[in-house]
């Protein structure tokens, strides 16, 4: 078996702005998700197919402080930051063994842990300082406990689509490998400063953020 993609990760400083932000260049209001106690965060969240969705996450202030880093690297990121793309998501039936892959090629995405959300459980890769490898630019590794439905079945679907992604990385020819390794490969990766850039479909236009 082979990962594939699941979905993709905006944040920014405080999420009502980056709420507001998406909406200016999108058009569109996310719709608010819920809330991830032991990571203390919480998102917004929106339908791109029937297994894949858009999600916006950020720091929740009236949360708890975790007792470990946040994962996305959410602790680092920086006062002011606008809604910046931020992450690909990668599904997995078999998180142990694609983490290994990523370790064979020298790449620690961390290890699985343990969440659940309103009825919902899942098993995240994170590293212990909560940091995405290769400066930002790996993707991250999840997994769906099993039976229940892909949860972007109930998620509102604003008929937002996914048509591109283009990951500019320097170590580009390492994630070459590492999306091959992992057996998703349907993106765009280019050398250069890390930027992660999404194009998507709205109302039959296209819009890159």
């Amino acid at each position: 078996m082979t990962a594939t993609f699941d979905h993709i990760a905006f944040t920014a400083s405080d999420r009502a702005v980056g709420r507001q932000a998406f909406k200016d260049a999108t058009g569109f209001l996310l719709p608010l998700g819920g809330e991830h106690p032991s990571m203390g965060t919480h998102n917004c969240l929106s339908r791109l197919g029937r297994d894949t969705f858009l999600e916006l996450i950020t720091v929740n202030p009236r949360g708890m402080n975790p007792i470990r880093p946040r994962w996305f690297n959410l602790d680092n990121l920086p006062p002011n930051t606008p809604l910046t793309t931020h992450a690909i998501i990668l599904r997995s039936n078999h998180i142990i063994e694609d983490l290994n892959k990523a370790r064979d090629l020298g790449i620690d995405l961390g290890e699985p842990v343990s969440l659940c959300r309103d009825g919902l459980r899942w098993k995240f890769a994170v590293r212990q300082d909560g940091t995405i490898p290769l400066v930002g630019t790996a993707p991250m590794i999840m997994q769906w406990e099993k039976p229940v439905p892909h949860p972007a079945l109930k998620m509102t679907d604003q008929h937002i689509r996914l048509i591109a992604i283009t990951l500019s990385s320097p170590h580009a020819a390492l994630l070459t490998d590492l999306y091959k390794a992992l057996g998703w490969t349907d993106l765009t990766i280019i050398e250069g400063a890390p930027k992660l850039s999404v194009t998507l479909e709205i109302n039959q236009k296209l819009v890159t953020l």
